[in-house]
């Protein structure tokens, strides 16, 4: 039987007052920094896009405005209070063999009561290897609203500063669309079309993703010219080769994260705690 958390007494008003709100980063927060910030995160261009140098220069100033705006919606909005949740911005490491230098920031959200009864206690959050699993949560979906009253770890701020977490943020929830109105209408788009894909799935018409990729292959390869087909056969052989040690690669860097993913969130749940402790005995003292 899993033993109930010491930490569980603490209550969700006193998380909510130790950290700010994400509504709070954002009125921090310097517009053309964030922007800048966002373009770095994620280029705006591909090496594929054939767009003249007018043409992308004209589209930033248009991304610009809408983050320009995005920043505005958060620090004006009413924000919805539903249960306590911490967003974490963070960096994780490239898994492909030898690039393990270049690292992607996230943003995601723990629920706060979940942390509490895993702090003390042997967490993990990628694998099933502890004592239990704290779960953390994707914000691309959740409403701008809702992402505004929850509180930003103030872990995550010491470590990139107010205007890298709320590109990070920005990052994260404009994965549907850069303005209010082109986020929601994608999204209930994506919810309708994957309920209607629930429905009408067939079980003894799917196939395996090895089945789809050989597929995929064999169309791709009908199309190559013969020095096309001879690289990708060397490149494949040399890709079998290589698999194991890859795959070793892959699990030391994401190991390596983990760990250090579990030991920022527990600093951050640690530090709330001993402010709440800290709190509680000037209570005591001034009886």
């Amino acid at each position: 039987m899993e033993k109930e958390s010491s930490y569980a007494h603490i209550s969700q008003k006193d998380i909510g007052g130790v950290c700010m709100t994400v509504q709070e980063l954002f009125r921090k927060a310097n517009k053309q920094m964030v922007f800048n910030a966002y373009a770095l995160i994620e280029p705006l261009f591909d090496d594929l896009n054939k767009d003249s140098l007018a043409v992308k220069a004209g589209k930033m100033e248009i991304i610009k405005n809408r983050i320009f705006t995005l920043c505005n919606h958060i620090c004006e909005c009413k924000p919805v209070q539903g249960k306590q949740e911490t967003v974490f911005v963070m960096e994780k490491s490239s898994t492909q063999y030898g690039y393990s230098y270049i690292k992607e920031i996230e943003a995601f959200c723990i629920k706060d009561d979940e942390a509490l009864n895993a702090v003390d206690k042997d967490f993990t959050i990628w694998n099933r290897n502890g004592e239990v699993i704290l779960n953390h949560y994707d914000i691309s979906f959740i409403p701008f609203e809702e992402v505004a009253a929850y509180t930003i770890a103030g872990e995550s701020v010491a470590t990139y500063g107010v205007d890298a977490c709320c590109a990070a943020i920005l990052n994260q929830m404009c994965f549907w669309g850069t303005t209010v109105e082109s986020r929601n209408e994608r999204i209930e788009d994506v919810i309708n079309e994957l309920e209607e894909s629930a429905k009408n799935i067939k079980p003894e018409e799917c196939i395996s993703h090895e089945e789809l990729f050989a597929e995929l292959e064999e169309e791709l390869i009908s199309d190559m010219s013969d020095d096309e087909k001879l690289y990708h056969q060397y490149e494949k052989e040399f890709r079998q080769k290589v698999r194991d040690i890859e795959r070793r690669e892959m699990i030391r860097v994401t190991d390596g994260d983990h760990k250090r993913y579990i030991e920022i969130i527990r600093a951050e749940y640690n530090d709330r705690i001993g402010e709440d402790k800290t709190k509680h005995n000037r209570r005591v003292f001034r009886r």
